[in-house]
């Protein structure tokens, strides 16, 4: 447990508030460190490619469910009240990330929540630069504009987005979702969250939320709409 895990607890927790308990998934749960947290909420199963972790993660939080397998074996057919992706996204290459949403977003309930966080790309960029040893071997820039285009293709809906720093400026980033549909309660925005989502109407963020529609319209194979979209002023 660190300085980022109790960051990333306190705004889970607040994106959580008045829901009831119910099923979730944690996506590259690790070792288990936020899945042992997240036993609060709910039923949890967690997944992760390495054996090893898994079996710490199964010894550990021994309520919760953790086998080693991948996004594409969970059945959509099964959806989860909440899905989330503590620092996982960062790792998937670049060409894989739209499928490995898709497939993320694909498995959360209708009044589900689904939760994500990464380092945010400036700290990212830094660190490239500056302190290029201290990356994994798959360490992507993680674009907001890219995660919010990708959520809305698969029907989800932002309540929450915002930036924190443990000891250096802009480290982190964390998105919060919703996929409209029956639930035992909707949460209203986070304190703060309205105002960092009002770039979907705001003239001086116009650039940001452009790029978003163009990015969803070149998903969806549309590439012409979505350089007239970028050329909009």
């Amino acid at each position: 447990m660190n300085a980022r895990h109790v960051q990333l607890q306190e705004l889970f927790t607040w994106s959580m508030r008045e829901r009831a308990p119910g099923r979730i998934l944690d996506i590259g749960c690790g070792s288990g460190v936020m899945s042992s947290f997240l036993t609060r909420f709910g039923d949890v199963t967690g997944i992760d490619f390495s054996a090893p972790a898994i079996a710490i993660a199964s010894r550990m939080i021994p309520t919760g469910s953790f086998r080693v397998a991948t996004v594409d074996e969970i059945d959509p057919a099964w959806p989860f009240d909440v899905v989330t992706l503590f620092d996982v996204i960062e790792h998937i290459p670049q060409d894989d990330r739209s499928g490995f949403l898709a497939r993320a977003f694909d498995l959360v309930a209708p009044g589900g929540l689904a939760f994500l966080s990464s380092p945010h790309p400036f700290h990212t960029r830094w660190l490239r630069a500056e302190h290029p040893e201290l990356l994994q071997i798959v360490d992507e820039v993680v674009e907001p504009a890219d995660v919010m285009a990708a959520a809305s293709e698969h029907g989800l809906e932002p309540v929450q987005y915002c930036t924190f720093s443990i000891s250096e400026p802009r480290q982190y980033q964390a998105f919060a979702f919703i996929r409209p549909g029956a639930s035992d309660a909707t949460p209203s925005l986070a304190p703060g969250a309205r105002r960092r989502l009002r770039w979907l109407g705001n003239p001086l963020t116009r650039p940001l939320r452009r790029e978003v529609i163009a990015r969803t319209a070149a998903r969806r194979g549309d590439r012409a709409l979505a350089r007239e979209i970028r050329r909009q002023r």
